[in-house]
């Protein structure tokens, strides 16, 4: 199976059938899975995941600030998908060992793009160049859920992430 298929079916398999809320555990296994170091305060403690799961909107605290965690959703479902040199970065909230295109123009399925708004980052599913649209799925995408949206404008992505 090619790569970016690959990609693909595990970013629908989270959300599928439409949106899921992970359990606390999972939340804790996309950090260690985005190449975070719980043994470096990079990763939220079970306590820290359960809270944010029961509670917050968005995110998770590690190290005692707020965590959004689309982005290590995203590099989590890559590196499931087999590519092992990319990795989060905790404290600036972009992807280490990717290649960064700014815009939109040229982005594929399986690329991880990026809004402005909040700096979301997402799985692009399908591209319709036509309409000038995309179908993703996203990671912390409002009450901790991961949720396949249909339709969205590319306008607002300002870059995104290669897969190799």
């Amino acid at each position: 199976m090619a790569l970016r298929d690959r990609v693909c079916e595990l970013a629908w398999f989270w959300a599928s059938p439409g949106m899921w809320r992970p359990e606390p555990g999972y939340l804790v296994d996309f950090f260690k899975g985005a190449g975070l170091k719980p043994e470096l305060g990079e990763v939220p403690t079970m306590k820290a995941a359960e809270y944010a799961i029961k509670n917050l909107a968005y995110g998770v605290k590690v190290g005692g600030q707020t965590k959004h965690w689309c982005g290590i959703f995203a590099v989590y479902v890559w590196r499931e998908a087999g590519l092992t040199a990319p990795r989060w970065n905790l404290s600036n909230g972009q992807i280490l060992n990717a290649k960064k295109i700014w815009g939109h123009k040229g982005i594929q399925r399986g690329d991880i793009a990026v809004v402005k708004e909040h700096s979301h980052h997402f799985i692009i599913m399908d591209v319709d160049e036509e309409s000038g649209t995309v179908d993703s799925v996203d990671g912390n995408a409002g009450n901790q859920y991961i949720k396949f949206i249909t339709g969205k404008n590319v306008a607002p992505i300002v870059a995104y992430y290669r897969l190799a």
